[in-house]
């Protein structure tokens, strides 16, 4: 036992750590009241300046007259009546350099909080002329697409964009019992797990330390299917409207309950991978819109993000007829940095209606997707539901068996699509990750060109009945065994060439 002086000096020492920390903590409390304090008000000031551009460019746009009176005077008050505009868009616009933000920020000098001020003010510009320039950027076949979709008819131009942000998207949360659901045999019985050699595949890996982004319209964490899934830090960009810097962010939910069917497939073809989800769309409200342009710019941000967090895969199991030049500039980021994107070809469906182009499927900066269908004697071929299309790259099975959230009225089940097909290669692609990963020492695309190159060779296409590239199959049906067996060669010469 201390003496009494030492355990006195021992209280002392102790009060003063105690004194020190909480000197410390005010310090910190003090700077962060400073940093909210001059953030608040260059939001608001952003703000001001976001509704301003938005009425003058409406005003001064030489396509004034396409707008009806009514759509003038709406779009013209956006700030009175839609004022979670102004948050929703810089939330979308801020994401493409939150690293160079939080730089600014971190610094937290009087130069840095210049150039952040400027920077955000010229953000906010951006997005007021994103928007009202969407306003007369319509999609192909837009008074089409107005007329068949129920929730679109009696829409003018501002609902329809208004819908295309997910301004109207449910948030509200459901109870939900963590993994309370029965899982159906079904998932480890499923013919694409044959038909793409993943049973074989996962004798090898299972996707360890590979890391996959599912940008989609959320996620229900609570299915079984997920029990012993490895999931990162989830994001929703969908009704995210505080200020952009602000950790509180909207509630992650799949109303649309597409994000979830998707995320099961890659949690079922690659159970080792991490899988995080990325809302950036909302199923139920913000698909097939008319005027794609802000929905191109959401799907384009949460690719930045999922850049930004360190993914190796991006799953988009989505598509729109548009080339628009931010989700080209995205898909190029992502690219560049050697980071997958894997999505979706077109429908035959779509091609029919006009849609003869199939974006972010058609840029070379990614990886195209098509359904392979399988036959009344078991073989496999074309699916004829899907467009032949020039820029496909492989297919995968078309109707594996997926889990749909535990509060909506769909049940567990086979579901044809290719949007079902492309987190199948989204899998395959993270079991060659987890076998010969990206060193960060790799130019520009060069990984990306390494990856699509293994797949594509190790694809079959006599399995879907041709002999090399069709434009009905791509370079033919993935074989996940072949390409994880390529990856480990890859990776066994990378570590004879590091030996001494």
């Amino acid at each position: 036992m201390a003496a009494p002086e030492n355990r006195s000096l021992l209280s002392m020492r102790i009060a003063a750590v105690v004194c020190i920390g909480i000197l410390a903590v005010a310090a910190d409390c003090r700077k962060e009241q400073r940093a909210e304090g001059w953030l608040s008000r260059l939001n608001a000031q952003g703000k001001r300046v976001f509704f301003q551009t938005i009425r003058e460019a409406i005003v001064g746009h030489p396509q004034k007259n396409a707008l009806s009176e009514t759509e003038i005077k709406k779009a013209m008050s956006l700030e009175d009546n839609f004022p979670r505009v102004y948050g929703i868009l810089m939330n979308l616009y801020y994401l493409r350099e939150e690293p160079k933000f939080q730089t600014f920020l971190d610094n937290d000098s009087p130069e840095s909080r210049l150039a952040f001020g400027q920077k955000y003010l010229d953000l906010a510009r951006f997005a007021a002329g994103n928007l009202a320039e969407s306003l007369f950027d319509e999609g192909p076949h837009a008074d089409f697409i107005r007329r068949l979709q129920p929730r679109f008819k009696g829409k003018d131009r501002v609902d329809l964009i208004l819908l295309s942000m997910g301004y109207f998207a449910r948030l509200d949360v459901p109870e939900v019992k963590m993994f309370a659901n029965p899982l159906s045999p079904e998932f480890d019985k499923q013919w694409g797990l044959d038909a793409g050699k993943f049973r074989e595949a996962h004798r090898i890996t299972r996707g360890e330390g590979a890391r996959v982004a599912v940008l989609d319209s959320g996620i229900d964490v609570g299915h079984s299917i997920f029990k012993t899934t490895d999931f990162g830090l989830h994001f929703t960009l969908v009704g995210r409207d505080k200020e952009p810097w602000s950790r509180d962010g909207a509630p992650l939910v799949d109303w649309g309950w597409h994000g979830t069917v998707v995320s099961s497939i890659v949690a079922r073809y690659a159970p080792g991978a991490r899988i995080t989800l990325y809302r950036a769309m909302d199923a139920d409200t913000m698909n097939d819109a008319p005027f794609p342009r802000v929905l191109g710019h959401f799907m384009a941000a949460c690719i930045y993000k999922a850049v930004h967090d360190g993914n190796d895969v991006i799953n988009i199991s989505a598509g729109m007829g548009t080339d628009i030049d931010y989700l080209r500039e995205a898909c190029r980021f992502a690219y560049e940095n050697n980071v997958i994107i894997v999505t979706a070809s077109p429908y035959y469906l779509g091609k029919y209606l006009g849609n003869h182009d199939n974006f972010p499927g058609a840029y070379p900066t990614t990886i195209s997707v098509t359904g392979i269908d399988r036959r009344d004697d078991g073989t496999y071929g074309y699916w004829d539901v899907a467009a032949p299309e020039f820029t496909t790259t492989v297919g995968a099975p078309c109707a594996p068996f997926v889990a749909y959230p535990t509060y909506v009225e769909e049940k567990d089940d086979y579901a044809p699509g290719i949007s079902c097909a492309t987190p199948i290669i989204t899998a395959a692609l993270a079991l060659a990750v987890s076998r010969h990963p990206r060193t960060g020492n790799e130019r520009p695309g060069e990984y990306f060109e390494t990856l699509k190159r293994l797949l594509t060779e190790t694809a079959d296409p006599q399995a879907c009945g041709f002999s090399g590239f069709s434009p009905e199959c791509g370079y033919g049906l993935v074989d996940a065994e072949s390409l994880v067996k390529a990856a480990d060669r890859l990776q066994a010469r990378r570590l004879l060439n590091r030996a001494p």
